[in-house]
Formats: C-alpha cells, structure tokens, sequence
C-alpha cells in the first residue's frame, strides 16, 4: 500500500492558462497578423507560498506536459495534441496551432513523469472565437497527493470556507460545488455543535471559496441533491448535533455517541436553494424527525428513515419508525416495522432501498427491512451471518452479482448491545462487511471481508464510504473512540482518524487497499466532493471533541485517478 505525501503548507500547487490568441487580418485581405490558436502557459498556483516566477513556474517532477483538446469543430478521432517540456515552456507561452474555432470544447492537461501522470486536469466548455481572447483556467492538481486550495492571486479569505463546517450537504457543479450548512462550533460542556444555514460556493477555476447565500434555517447533516430546474433539494439533518449527549457533561453510555434532541430537528423538511439567486424556499410542510439517515434514489428522490422523535418519558427523544420519501413533487410517509437511528440506508436501482441496522430493540432478527419507494411499503428481510447490530456505520453500493443478488458494503461504526438505547459502545467496531441481498427470497447475507493490515483504519463511526468513478472506494472521515483509550488513539487528544483510504472490494469479496493518505482538515465530517476536473474537494470537519472550538475553515484537494494516463505513455 502506498502512502501519498501530502503537499501541506509551503509546496506549490500547479496550473495551466490557456488563451486563445486573436487573430488580426490585414487591410485589403493580407495575410493575418497573429497565428491562430490556443496559447499555453504554465503557472504556479501557490496558496501557500509567494510565486517566485511571475507565474511562469512548470509543473514540479514533471519532465514534460501533454495537452489535448477536443470537442467543437474538431474530428472526434482527430484530437490535438500537444507535448512540451521545462525548456519550452518554463519562461514563456507555449502556442497550439490549428485550432479551429468552436464552442464545447474540452482542454486536457497532463504532467509526465516519463509514462506516469504526475499532474493532471481539464476545463470543460472551451471556446474558441476567431479575433477574440478568452482565459479558461485549467487547475492542476497532483495526482496521489493532498493539495492545497487557491492560487497566488486568490486573497487568503477565500482559501477556506467563510464559516467552519461538518457534516455539510454537498452539491456539485458545472464549475466547482456547493457546501450547504453544517455545524460550526464544539462545546465539549453542553456535548453541542450548533448548525449554520450559510451556503458557499467553491469555484474551480478561480479555486476560491465565496458565500453564495443562506438556507431557510440552520442544519448539519442534511442531504443535497442537484434538480433539473437548477435549484438544489436539501432535506433532513438537524440544528444541532449532540456528540457523547449527555446530561451532566459526562459520557453517556446509555446514547449513541452522536445524537440529536427532538426540538433541533429542522423548520422545514425539504427545501429548496437557488443558486443564481442565494435564497432558498420551503417545499413542503413534511415534519421529518431530527438527524433521520437520507440516502438518495432514482433522479431526483430522497428518502429520509428513521431519526429522532420526542417521548413524554424522554426528554432527550426516542428513535422513530418514520419513513419519508420526495421525488419530484411528490411526498409519501410510511412506517418500519421497528424504530431506528443511525441506521445505514443504500438504494437499491431506482426505487428500493435496504435499511440495516441501528434497530433501537438491539434484536439481529430485526436488523434489516426492504423499503419499496414506489408504493410506500417495508417489509422484514431474513439476515444471517451477523454478530452485532451495527448503528452510525457508512454503507454503500457496490452491484448486484452474477445471480443478481444486490451487493452492500457496510464499513464501521458502533454496536447497539442488547436493547438500544439502553446501551451502545463508545468505542467503534473495525467493522467491514459484505452484504449480500436477494430481495426475492427476501434474505440478506452478512460475510466480514477480510482487510489484513488495514483493518484497524475501518474502526471508525460516522464516516464516510464515497464510490470512486473508477470503481474504488474512499473511506474518510469519524471518530474512533469518544472515551480515550490510550491503546486506540495514542498520544493524541482526540480519536479522530486522519487518514483515509482508497481500496477495492470484488465480487468475491477481496479487498485490495490502493493509497492511504492524510487529511489536514478536520477528519470527522469532512465534505468531499467530487469536481468536473476530476479532483475532489474535500472541506471542514472537527478538530475536536475533547475541547471547546470552532471546526474547521481549511479545504484540501486530491485527486486519485492519473486522469488520460495515455496521454503519458508515448514520449
């Protein structure tokens, strides 16, 4: 397994600005005055360090940089491409002839380590224009390390978020993402971190952060989904989250270790976020509890199970049966056959969805139920093959097999031990299970897959398990441990996990870890999300449970695949 070794503060990261040049004709018809094409340059995007080379810096360990552009009026098996080294184009620009003028191009950039990608990114809708000068920025990032956010030129308040954020929904777009709430604060006295309703805008050519406007009230672990009318649903979450809840301060081992009060959950259910406008609306009147599990569905559906509801006897709340779907305009609320919270919920095709775990009765009988989206159904599933009822732990989707059984991966989190709430661990389970799910038998089977020396990076509740484009896994983000245990977190104050992992699990259930690397965000509710350039953003999180603090402001960036290895494999 390798281990990347990040940038941090004081390295460079790295750019390309492309320009297309004008071109002027004579009077009378002469011939033209400039050459027509894309001029190139290198350029150093340094948020941690002055540029020391007017912005002229090549691409550091790269011998050479390789461009393709494609699209518009150029043959689809005609691209243009273009290979330059340090001596070309380290002090000047480098110019690419014999591009047409279109629209809806595409501009690749690779730097070459001999065969190997080094740097790498691109820039979507390039237009060329006869006479006229454009500058799309493509941002290069390295490839297998984490990077950081900004340019030279980028003022030092827009490298990071304009407020701290975990748990924040996340909304990708055409030119960079959405962060949308969070929680901003930690009172390691009330077990408290408020949420905020400001969203920000990460744009990807300026590598910039800005607010882009408000939500209709505050929430923190919510759900974002894009819709086709531009506006982006959020759904879900709560006000506040309540982290190793209780009354006195202390531990509470008698509550998951991240909880939320009935009262925090949001005004509004569904709402909507308009981002030309920066206002967001209400959707619906929908009374969804506090912190349910959302889990996207079909193209525009989200389905919201489980969560926090009051109780006369309970003031801090119980789990609920409550199951909420929307998709489109279209709102349904059913019930579960048992309460849940912290649930691990992942569709299954366009409108089923398997629910495991988190049973508040503790009971592995109940531990899975099937949800029909269309109709507004649940029904038990049969599960063998589990130890513990898993509650807090990241699940996602992995296919179906060659008889057409669904595969689910579930990955950490704690254990409801006998009746839940009555007792659940404080300290994760390094859980990695393959779930094998036939809806029409109605079983679910549970097989532990075997992580060899990397099982102990899965000993982590409320993280994060993202499907990579290239069939991988990334697994970021949690905590360990809210009680400290010397032998788990060492030395330091918290167990919060840095670093993350990229691996591979295959259908017969071999694990394969591609990279580990660290994250100097905050690890636990850390944002990622994906870019059009093939990097991720990966922003926020807590610093800190053990102390009172604003989380974190800071941002990385990483990219895992080389993006067009081809385009370093030939000289």
């Amino acid at each position: 397994m390798m281990r990347g070794q990040g940038i941090g503060r004081g390295a460079l990261a790295g750019a390309f600005v492309a320009s297309a040049l004008a071109v002027g004709a004579c009077e009378g018809g002469g011939e033209p005055r400039g050459a027509e094409g894309l001029s190139v340059t290198t350029a150093a995007l340094a948020p941690c360090v002055d540029n020391e080379n007017g912005n002229r810096t090549f691409p550091s360990g790269a011998d050479r940089v390789v461009t393709r552009i494609t699209g518009g009026e150029i043959p689809a098996d005609q691209p243009i491409v273009t290979s330059f080294s340090q001596e070309q184009g380290a002090s000047g620009s480098v110019v690419i002839t014999n591009v047409p003028p279109g629209q809806g191009m595409r501009l690749e950039v690779v730097g070459c380590q001999g065969a190997e990608v080094v740097w790498a990114g691109r820039s979507e809708g390039l237009s060329v224009t006869a006479h006229m000068k454009s500058f799309p920025d493509v941002f290069l990032t390295p490839v297998g390390e984490m990077a950081c956010v900004g340019r030279a030129t980028t003022p030092e308040a827009q490298r990071r978020s304009s407020v701290a954020r975990a748990f924040a929904a996340e909304s990708p777009t055409a030119d960079g993402a959405l962060l949308l709430g969070g929680f901003t604060q930690f009172d390691p006295q009330t077990k408290a971190a408020p949420a905020t309703a400001t969203v920000e805008r990460y744009d990807l050519e300026d590598s910039a952060f800005t607010v882009a406007g408000d939500l209709t009230g505050p929430r923190g672990g919510a759900l974002a989904r894009p819709l086709a009318n531009g506006s982006v649903l959020v759904a879900g979450g709560t006000k506040a989250l309540a982290v190793a809840l209780a009354p006195n301060g202390a531990l509470q081992r008698a509550y998951p270790m991240i909880w939320s009060l009935p009262a925090d959950r949001p005004d509004c259910g569904f709402e909507a976020f308009d981002p030309e406008t920066g206002t967001a609306s209400c959707l619906s009147t929908a009374v969804l509890p506090a912190l349910p599990t959302m889990a996207a569905y079909g193209v525009e559906g989200v389905v919201a199970v489980g969560g926090v509801v009051a109780d006369p006897a309970d003031p801090r709340g119980v789990p609920t049966t409550q199951v909420t779907t929307r998709s489109g305009a279209a709102e349904a609320t059913f019930d579960m056959a048992h309460a849940r919270f912290g649930a691990t919920v992942v569709a299954l095709g366009a409108d089923r969805a398997l629910v495991f775990g988190g049973n508040a009765d503790g009971d592995p009988a109940h531990a899975a139920e099937l949800l029909d989206l269309s109709a507004g159904t649940a029904s038990a599933l049969d599960v063998s093959g589990l130890t513990a009822i898993p509650v807090l732990a990241a699940g996602t989707y992995l296919g179906t097999d060659a008889s057409g059984r669904h595969r689910v991966l579930v990955a950490g989190g704690g254990d409801v031990r006998t009746t839940f709430p009555q007792y659940v661990g404080t300290v994760a389970t390094p859980r990695l299970d393959l779930l094998t799910v036939d809806t029409t038998a109605g079983t679910v089977g549970v097989s532990p897959v075997d992580a060899g020396g990397d099982a102990a990076l899965f000993q982590r509740a409320a993280a994060r398990l993202q499907p990579l484009p290239s069939g991988g896994l990334w697994l970021l983000g949690g905590i360990t441990s809210f009680t400290k245990t010397e032998a788990i977190c060492g030395d330091a104050p918290d167990c919060l996990p840095a670093d993350t992992l990229t691996f591979t699990v295959d259908e017969a259930g071999t694990f394969t870890a591609v990279r580990d690397l660290d994250l100097s965000v905050g690890p636990m509710g850390s944002t990622p999300v994906g870019l059009t350039d093939g990097s991720w953003l990966v922003a926020g999180g807590f610093t800190t449970v053990s102390a009172a603090a604003a989380l974190d402001r800071g941002a990385n960036l990483v990219r895992f695949a080389p993006l067009a290895p081809e385009l370093c494999a030939t000289p």
